[in-house]
């Protein structure tokens, strides 16, 4: 199918990222941690989305069992915030 993210032009809306971090998160629910793992890596270029792509990508290597990549997410994140925090 097509994939938004593949366009370097491609900047989700309000709604549409609503939408797919709703469905992602849902997906973890039913056990198919892949696409919040994908819809994490995708917004990661989007300095402004850390937030939900670090929550995303959080919520996926929990589900998929991977401490120590949730441990790196976790330094990963406060090392961004603080760093923004400079500016």
């Amino acid at each position: 199918g097509d994939d938004p993210f593949q366009s370097a032009a491609f900047r989700p809306s309000a709604p549409e990222l609503e939408a797919a971090v709703q469905r992602a998160k849902h997906d973890i629910e039913e056990g198919f941690a892949g696409s919040a793992l994908k819809l994490g890596h995708d917004l990661w270029t989007y300095r402004d989305l850390a937030e939900p792509a670090h929550d995303l990508l959080d919520r996926a290597y929990s589900a998929l069992g991977r401490k120590l990549l949730r441990d790196y997410m976790k330094r990963i994140s406060s090392f961004r915030k603080r760093s923004e925090s400079v500016r």
